[in-house]
């Protein structure tokens, strides 16, 4: 716990007396995409390796991939983290999907991804899978 002597109001007046405080720093969960994201479209016909390519600009934890999950989509489905040379860094199988929407799994360990490298998260889809056509075209950044 910080105590801080001397210390002043925003105004520049200073305390009565010492204070002592305790904070905690807020954390992620952090997501690419929000809950309420939905794909506009579904494609079908045909089993796929659909991926998006990342860069984080420090330090991160990565413990949970996610995808959308087009009406229809049926199978099994596997998520991986990559590293842009094609090496998988972490695989995980999802369990107790829904019907459709957002899915995600907890990897077998958190991966640490480092500031200013480039990764690509992908996800299998068997029959179907949602898109929102040029919904990637410009960078999307989510701090």
């Amino acid at each position: 716990m910080p105590t801080r002597t001397g210390a002043t109001s925003a105004a520049g007046t200073p305390l009565a007396s010492n204070y002592t405080w305790t904070f905690t720093t807020a954390g992620c969960p952090c997501a690419l995409f929000s809950d309420l994201a939905q794909p506009a479209n579904q494609s079908a016909s045909g089993t796929y390796e659909l991926g998006v390519k990342i860069r984080v600009d420090q330090l991160l934890t990565l413990s949970t991939i996610r995808f959308y999950k087009a009406v229809g989509e049926t199978g099994s489905h596997t998520g991986t983290v990559w590293t842009a040379n094609g090496f998988a860094l972490a695989t995980v199988g999802f369990s107790g999907e829904s019907a459709s929407g957002w899915q995600q799994q907890a990897l077998p360990s958190p991966l640490q991804l480092q500031p200013n490298t480039t990764y690509v998260v992908s996800v299998n889809a068997n029959s179907r899978y949602a898109v929102t056509t040029n919904g990637l075209a410009s960078q999307v950044s989510n701090g």
